[in-house]
């Protein structure tokens, strides 16, 4: 969705334990082979013909039939500092832990994981992969990733955000509305400096 984009410059300032299985560590009842594919935009009123016409879209010949997004994986600097901020802030859930060093299936794995975790919030899986260098920050302006977007059910999450955001010293902009898109949406940063959003549908 579009986004108020903001620089840093700009910016003010599980329950459920598994039994571990060999080689990867279950800290959540939720696993990757367990998520069902689920149109998440349903849930938004403001999604629906987008939904709609994504449903039309895969019945066209000579197109592969692409449903929602089931993974992404974000590339950082600090485990340990992006895992508590997308854990302790935004919810998730810790599904998929790196082995340690002494189990059997660790170098492969690593081949895998790349030493980081994958993390789940309802429908979507995100992996952390912490090999980026310590100096280096996110930029939305190079190619790539623009911005990540999550919804929250209404303008009043995105009040209550902007107070966390500042107990926290999150660096954030502010709620802009936008309807023509029947959303209002808050812009903040995470500690890599990636450029994040939440996205609330207005009444």
């Amino acid at each position: 969705m579009i986004s108020s984009s903001i620089s840093p410059s700009r910016a003010s300032g599980s329950a459920g334990g598994a039994t571990p299985g060999r080689g990867l560590q279950i800290t959540s009842t939720f696993t990757p082979a367990k998520v069902a594919l689920v149109r998440r935009c349903e849930d938004h009123w403001h999604c629906a013909g987008l939904t709609a016409l994504s449903g039309r879209r895969n019945k066209v010949a000579g197109q592969i039939p692409t449903g929602d997004i089931h993974h992404l994986r974000l590339t950082v600097t600090d485990l340990d500092r992006s895992r508590k901020f997308y854990t302790g802030l935004l919810g998730f859930d810790v599904a998929v832990e790196s082995p340690p060093d002494d189990d059997p299936s660790a170098e492969a794995m690593s081949k895998i994981l790349f030493g980081g975790i994958v993390m789940i919030r309802g429908s979507l899986l995100m992996g952390l992969r912490p090999v980026a260098p310590a100096a280096d920050r996110f930029d939305e302006d190079r190619i790539g990733l623009d911005h990540l977007s999550f919804s929250v059910p209404s303008r009043d999450d995105l009040d209550q955000a902007l107070r966390l955001f500042d107990e926290q010293g999150v660096p954030h902009g502010e709620i802009s509305g936008l309807p023509s898109f029947g959303i209002y949406v808050l812009p903040f940063r995470d500690p890599d400096n990636l450029q994040l959003e939440l996205t609330a549908p207005m009444a």
